[in-house]
């Protein structure tokens, strides 16, 4: 197994120096804003490659109407990574992408797995049968059907979350590689974001911000906001052997509440 730090802000490579990841995973999953410069890719990948490191770049879902600006970045961010992996967490922006050739290798992101991370899950598992709880543990690429057309298209990796419920060893082709992520799970997102009221000409003011800490009388799990998005967290990271027994060889780490 081989540890990958997820950041959004490329400040938190400096969690590299601490040791133990063979890999960064840098970029936005949630709000295009939040992607970084071309200039601060490229000084990530450098590094990355100085320090015998992997690197993949991380893009978010897209919004209509910021399509285009993510499309163009995109085609020139992968101008300086021919080869590298690519991990898209939008159906069209992977269609355009693979109709433009990009010379990048695409994988899969979390939030297309379609798994159930709300904490509120715990308690749907306690009450359900034995199938219920097992399919509340479940994802997309448990239909082999799904997971075999992915590979049709050339990717080689998709992402899942570590569930608090636990996760189902989804059923993947020869050829597709799983990574699993942790310990902040996205629970819900919105493009009507707290920060600001035009999200497309949104100049990033959450950028730098401290996470919210929200408790509810109802719920003991306690939520973080950060951006457009609600997170709950796994309090424990899982050894080799957990991750390994889900079919996983790698496993994607943010220290941060990602942004």
């Amino acid at each position: 197994m081989i540890r990958y730090l997820r950041a959004t802000d490329p400040g938190e490579l400096a969690a590299l120096a601490r040791g133990g990841y063979g890999g960064v995973e840098l970029g936005a999953e949630f709000c295009h804003r939040r992607l970084p410069s071309v200039r601060q890719v490229r000084e990530a990948r450098n590094l990355c490659r100085s320090e015998g490191r992997a690197f993949s770049l991380v893009t978010p879902i897209v919004r209509e109407g910021a399509f285009d600006a993510v499309a163009a970045w995109l085609a020139e961010v992968a101008a300086h990574l021919c080869g590298d992996e690519w991990v898209t967490n939008d159906w069209g922006l992977l269609a355009w992408a693979l109709e433009q050739r990009l010379p990048l290798r695409p994988a899969l992101g979390r939030l297309l797995g379609r798994q159930r991370r709300d904490a509120r899950a715990l308690a749907m598992q306690r009450a359900g049968s034995d199938e219920e709880a097992n399919a509340l543990r479940g994802s997309l690429w448990d239909d082999p059907v799904t997971a075999g057309w992915v590979a049709s298209l050339g990717v080689e990796r998709v992402e899942l979350d570590l569930l608090l419920q636990g996760t189902r060893r989804p059923s993947l082709p020869d050829g597709v590689f799983l990574s699993l992520c942790g310990p902040w799970l996205p629970v819900t997102l919105s493009p009507s974001c707290p920060w600001s009221a035009d999200p497309l000409g949104c100049a990033g003011p959450c950028k730098g911000a401290e996470p919210v800490l929200l408790r509810t009388a109802e719920e003991p799990h306690p939520l973080w906001s950060r951006g457009n998005t609600l997170f709950v967290r796994r309090d424990d990271a899982p050894g080799a052997a957990e991750v390994e027994s889900l079919g996983a060889d790698r496993l994607v780490w943010a220290e941060d509440v990602p942004g």
